[in-house]
């Protein structure tokens, strides 16, 4: 008989801490869920699992971080800028994640706002990524002239660096600068044969 009670209080004991488990790290179950999803680019089943996780833990950074992209990557820029701004309120030196805010604001033609965020991480951490980025934020926004000064800075740190050419040549190009856009492109070509090979 005793034997039979310890065994229906190891039984009981064995059980009743695997439901409080599962039940104190539901937000956690909910996030690796939603990750495997977020990493195979399931991207709308993730921001289910994502949800979740956030219901029971609003700053549940994973899951606040796999949100935002997956909102950015479907299109629903609004909310993917909600989210960044988010998780940069629990980390605001997290520059990935500013770089993304910088990038879904532009994608969302709030321009200024992209230039406003761009420029914090350029004086931050002089990052070439976020000065490219500048560079392409003001083309799309016509402002050419701001465009090549950002760009002919970021040639001068890097001269081979072949995204800045590209960008630089479409600055000169919409500001009229035709042939010197031309002789940039043409060097672009040039390099983009040599590197294949031909």
């Amino acid at each position: 008989m005793r034997l039979f009670l310890a065994i229906a209080i190891l039984l009981v004991t064995a059980i009743a801490i695997t439901l409080l488990y599962h039940q104190t790290q539901q937000a956690d179950i909910n996030y690796y869920e939603g990750h495997r999803y977020f990493e195979k680019g399931e991207y709308e089943e993730a921001m289910k699992f994502c949800e979740k996780t956030l219901a029971i833990n609003p700053s549940h950074e994973g899951a606040l971080i796999d949100l935002a992209y997956s909102c950015q990557w479907t299109g629903d820029f609004k909310r993917a800028i909600e989210t960044f701004k988010q998780v940069l309120s629990i980390n605001p030196e997290d520059y990935k994640i500013m770089m993304a805010l910088a990038e879904t604001l532009a994608w969302n033609k709030e321009y200024e706002k992209s230039i406003a965020v761009c420029e914090k991480i350029i004086n931050s951490t002089g990052g070439i990524k976020a000065q490219i980025l500048l560079g392409q934020v003001c083309i799309w926004s016509k402002q050419f002239d701001s465009a090549k000064e950002v760009l002919e800075e970021v040639l001068r740190k890097e001269p081979d660096n072949s995204q800045a050419k590209l960008l630089y040549a479409k600055a000169l190009h919409y500001s009229g600068e035709a042939k010197k856009s031309i002789e940039i492109y043409k060097e672009l070509l040039k390099e983009k044969k040599k590197d294949n090979g031909k």
